[in-house]
């Protein structure tokens, strides 16, 4: 038990801080300035600035103007989304282009995001390896309890005393029943926690480890989880047109890309990334 506190706290502490560190900010308007405060205490009905680079603190309705969101960790769509006047936008996703003013609707848990979050708390279920043990458990204490009344009765038959033989049944029972199962196991996942550890992986609980070891299908967000949420030019540029060469496209799409000023979007990024600059000069 000390062994599976260790652990947990531990993950848990390494959680904690992960999360203090991307704590999100806001620029609100309280007592008619605007100020950045901590986003965990806004409200419903404050005024926001939704700014380019800015995550959006809360789902906020906008109240003028337009933006481009980034919704990739909402959708999994690296391309930014336009929403105008009145429309919603949801905690998690981050404004990629202009700046709004956004009036708060939700907040917290009463987000979309906050919703989607709440279905994967911790439903104090039994794991597998819970309702493993449990099952061998049954099974071994079943056992020691037939061999321990079998003894039992053999004892009296042989004409030993009924305290004595009792006594010695009880003390054969005790020392049949695996206690130490539970700390066999404990250490054993605490070990394959360490080993996970060095791999970057946080385990928040033991159990998991050995839930994982299970699934024989894994459900997963693609973008920026098991690819780089970044955009790649392959080695071939098939042309259509004579004389033109990856290189040359890639300059005249880095012109009607206002190559001068810093990427804007996905597509800005990967174009002004890749783009020969000595093609741009006159």
């Amino acid at each position: 038990a000390s062994i599976s506190f260790y652990e947990s706290n531990k993950a848990g502490n390494a959680i904690a801080a992960l999360k203090s560190s991307l704590k999100p900010s806001a620029t609100c308007k309280r007592d008619g300035e605007w100020k950045v405060i901590d986003a965990a205490v806004l409200v419903p009905g404050d005024t926001v600035i939704l700014g380019s680079g800015s995550a959006v603190p809360a789902d906020c309705r906008l109240n003028a103007s337009e933006i481009d969101v980034d919704q990739a960790a909402l959708t999994g769509e690296s391309m930014p989304v336009t929403f105008y006047y009145g429309d919603s936008v949801k905690m998690g996703s981050t404004v990629v282009r202009g700046e709004v003013e956004a009036t708060v609707e939700f907040t917290g848990s009463d987000t979309f995001f906050g919703k989607t979050a709440s279905l994967l708390q911790d439903n104090q279920e039994r794991s597998h390896l819970q309702k493993m043990l449990i099952a061998i458990m049954m099974v071994l204490v079943g056992l020691s309890c037939t061999l321990c009344l079998i003894n039992f009765i053999y004892l009296l038959v042989e004409g030993v005393d009924v305290r004595e033989a009792l006594s010695f049944t009880i003390v054969l029972l005790v020392a049949s029943i695996p206690l130490a199962i539970e700390i066999v196991t404990t250490t054993t996942l605490a070990i394959g926690s360490k080993s996970l550890v060095k791999h970057g992986a946080i385990v928040a609980r033991l159990n998991a480890i050995e839930d994982l070891a299970q699934l024989s299908i894994l459900c997963s967000d693609k973008t920026g989880t098991l690819t780089m949420n970044k955009m790649v030019i392959q080695d071939y540029t098939p042309t259509y047109s004579e004389g033109q060469t990856q290189e040359s496209i890639l300059a005249m799409a880095a012109m009607a890309a206002k190559w001068k000023e810093p990427p804007r979007d996905a597509l800005d990024t990967l174009t002004l990334g890749a783009v020969n600059f000595d093609l741009m000069e006159p």
